[in-house]
């Protein structure tokens, strides 16, 4: 029943047509990234590095994955809402979690299609253009950005029990907003704003845990303990905000509700 639900959420990102918006997004996406270096490279080659293509394409292809995993998380329910599925969901003899973890495994089949794409897209070009060698901690760079979406799409689903969605994203933005203070608190030369920013960094999502794709890409790296780490940080946040949202949901009521 789990994976039933799971591919009725996927069918419904599919009929909304954002797979064509990864594609869109991840083309788009190559155009300011891979395709300068790739003409500065055919004009003098060697000039410039094959990762000076990589790491900000994946940078960007990072950021969109956040924004994807954020709108996944806050619209979970709204056209469930809409066409009437959640209260016919809500009738059958299901529990609610295993409703909840049929959509949350529908979304997340969602991000990895659209980390498929991305990776799938620069692999042809790669092969085509740079075919450098690529490190093998690559692709736990690669598990590093599905946790750090999971866990974003856990503070939209958590924040889309509070409201609309356009509160939900006011609410994870002043979220989000709380790492960056803690950035900011962190660097100021007072040691009351440090603790401060330590306090702020602590209460919210830290998204640079880990080492660039850039120094991936370099090879400087003396281990791979901190991409571990940052797998793990990610990750247990995403089990902390699922699980409140699995609270929450438990508690509300669906009748004569509208998202």
């Amino acid at each position: 029943m789990i994976n039933e639900l799971a591919l009725h959420r996927l069918s419904k990102l599919r009929s909304s047509k954002i797979i064509w918006v990864f594609i869109g997004a991840c083309v788009f996406l190559a155009l300011p990234t891979i395709l300068p270096i790739i003409f500065v490279d055919q004009m003098a080659p060697g000039s410039v590095g094959a990762e000076s293509a990589a790491a900000p394409f994946f940078m960007l292809v990072n950021f969109m994955g956040h924004i994807a995993a954020l709108i996944l998380g806050i619209t979970t329910w709204r056209i469930d809402y809409r066409d009437g599925t959640l209260l016919t969901f809500a009738a059958r003899p299901i529990a609610r979690i295993e409703l909840l973890v049929g959509k949350i495994i529908g979304s997340l089949y969602g991000l990895l299609i659209y980390l498929f794409i991305a990776v799938a897209l620069y692999a042809v070009i790669h092969l085509v253009f740079f075919r450098f060698a690529i490190p093998g901690v690559a692709p736990l760079y690669l598990l590093q950005l599905l946790t750090a979406w999971l866990s974003t799409f856990g503070l939209g689903l958590l924040f889309s029990n509070f409201g609309n969605p356009l509160l939900a994203t006011f609410l994870a933005a002043l979220y989000w907003f709380l790492s960056i203070m803690g950035n900011i608190f962190q660097q100021l030369p007072f040691q009351t704003l440090q603790v401060i920013g330590d306090v702020l960094k602590f209460l919210s999502i830290d998204n640079n845990r880990t080492y660039s794709l850039d120094a991936i890409l370099k090879s400087d790296i003396s281990s791979v303990s901190p991409i571990l780490s940052g797998i793990g940080y990610y990750f247990a946040w995403s089990v902390l905000l699922l699980s409140l949202s699995i609270l929450l949901f438990n508690k509300r009521e669906f009748i004569n509700k509208r998202s």
